[in-house]
């Protein structure tokens, strides 16, 4: 009887797959990748200044950080941070120390 259950909801659902037309598929898993998250920008921040920090740089408060797309690669995204005590320009590299340069220094 479970063998026969688990054939009857495989065929059940391949059909459905088969009779449901591709672009509505494809779109609402388009719609969901592309639903904007609220708190990416807040979640950016944070996460670059922990790595900043993580490497001894000061970052007294994460105010802003935005993506620098002219200078990042597909496997090492460029973030310009700012704190309440500087400015920095930071590479992630995977699973390696980030690259940090400091752009400004706040009094």
């Amino acid at each position: 009887m479970i063998r026969k259950t688990k054939f009857l909801v495989r065929d059940i659902v391949g059909a459905w797959l088969a009779l449901t037309p591709l672009p509505l598929l494809v779109g609402n898993v388009a719609l969901a990748a592309g639903t904007p998250d609220p708190n990416a920008p807040e979640q950016a921040k944070s996460i670059v200044a922990d790595h900043i920090r993580e490497q001894g740089y000061a970052c007294d408060r994460a105010e802003e950080a935005h993506h620098d797309a002219s200078l990042s690669k597909p496997d090492q995204p460029v973030w310009i941070l700012h704190c309440s005590n500087a400015v920095y320009r930071v590479r992630l590299r995977g699973n390696m120390s980030a690259n940090v340069e400091l752009l400004d220094s706040k009094p």
